[in-house]
């Protein structure tokens, strides 16, 4: 019996090493080669060939960070009668986390897959290891912006920023970040667990990346420069100085915006969330972004579209694609949920209603090769702050 368990044990560690062993780039170009070849993912299609071709294929599984995909979903059937699209719509740790399984479990449950890559994991990872794959359709392409079609598609660039309620304030309260971390924004500062939302996350590993600037702005304001300890940074100063000034975690985006933004406040606290949600405007809300922050404003944010390895569906996969992208000349109505302000589009013929250009909003480009070799040391370094803070 002990040696069965022992040989149970050993086969489930061996299998476990080999589920967690790095794979060398490239190496899912050739792992599901017949189904690439089938897939046809430069194909020169219409849209009226892929329509037909979906009539024959099931229900359109797409896994989705936005919830805004449930209203592509509705006009994409509307438009193409007979075609169905179930939306599972989770966060983006989730959706890395499922496709994983499905790659160790060799199964195919997934189309089309919709996630931020504020933390490299789809492009460092998931592309890498061909558990996704980029997929833009021939008539469209010349109209996407290079920066936007990379080892990834974006279809919808977004940014991280800190708001304020402009029912309150007619001006930004903050002009530089460090305002964050002094004594009058205690207990004033709300956002998202860095380890449960990717632009965060992002945001805060920038501010790492950058501590020259950060630095600079701490002196800046104050006059003086910045004492950093041995071993630290000031990057890393600046989020252990914000943190401890009472900065109170939510779940989400969503739960900043109603304590920033919530109609009624005398006294309201500042937030730092996604671009997008100043949509909540709509719906009661007073939220401003802020735009001039020393010694800047935020990071980009781009949403990505790719299709699933081994996906069964994949000429209506292709089909959402090209909905969701606005079809061929701009106008589809797939793109419309994402028209909004606190947005930019990623095609050059298509003009978004956010009135400030994303070149004048003060916010820097990612660096995925530095956020995803600095992740895990960010992740201990937050683990131990918030230890010692006593979240």
């Amino acid at each position: 019996m002990r040696t069965k368990l022992s040989a149970i044990v050993l086969a489930c560690a061996l299998l476990l090493l080999a589920a967690c062993a790095p794979q060398a780039a490239g190496a899912g170009e050739t792992q599901n080669a017949q189904w690439l070849a089938e897939a046809r993912l430069d194909a020169h299609e219409t849209p009226e060939e892929l329509y037909q071709l979906a009539l024959a294929e099931d229900t359109i599984m797409i896994y989705s960070n936005t919830s805004r995909m449930l209203e592509v979903k509705k006009s994409f059937e509307a438009q193409y009668p007979g075609l169905v699209v179930e939306v599972m719509d989770t966060r983006t740790y989730e959706i890395v986390r499922l496709l994983k399984e499905h790659r160790t479990a060799g199964t195919s449950l997934c189309d089309l897959v919709v996630l931020e890559d504020q933390n490299a994991l789809l492009s460092r990872e998931l592309v890498p290891e061909g558990i996704v794959y980029k997929y833009v359709p021939w008539d469209i392409a010349e109209h996407i912006t290079p920066e936007h079609n990379t080892e990834v598609l974006t279809f919808l660039g977004e940014s991280e920023l800190l708001f304020y309620n402009d029912q309150v304030y007619d001006e930004p309260p903050v002009l530089n970040w460090w305002q964050l971390t002094e004594p009058e924004f205690y207990g004033k500062v709300y956002f998202a667990n860095p380890l449960k939302s990717t632009p965060i996350y992002a945001l805060f590993l920038s501010f790492i990346e950058h501590s020259d600037k950060m630095a600079d702005a701490y002196e800046q304001l104050y006059g003086v420069p910045l004492e950093i300890p041995e071993g630290s940074s000031a990057g890393h100063e600046f989020i252990r100085m914000l943190t401890q000034n009472g900065a109170v975690l939510t779940n989400s985006s969503d739960e900043v915006s109603q304590a920033v933004g919530g109609p009624g406040q005398t006294d309201p606290p500042v937030g730092i969330m996604i671009s997008s949600k100043i949509r909540h405007r709509d719906i009661g809300y007073n939220l401003a972004p802020t735009y001039q922050l020393e010694p800047f404003s935020g990071i980009y944010a781009p949403n990505c579209v790719m299709v699933a390895e081994g996906a069964s569906n994949i000429s209506g996969a292709k089909l959402f694609v090209r909905w969701l992208l606005g079809e061929t000349d701009g106008t589809g109505a797939g793109m419309e949920p994402y028209l909004d302000s606190g947005t930019w589009p990623v095609r050059s013929d298509v003009q978004g209603k956010e009135e400030i250009p994303l070149a004048q909003t003060g916010v820097l480009m990612l660096n995925k090769d530095f956020i995803y070799e600095n992740g895990t040391s960010f992740a201990a370094f937050w683990n131990t702050l918030m230890e010692e803070s006593g979240y």
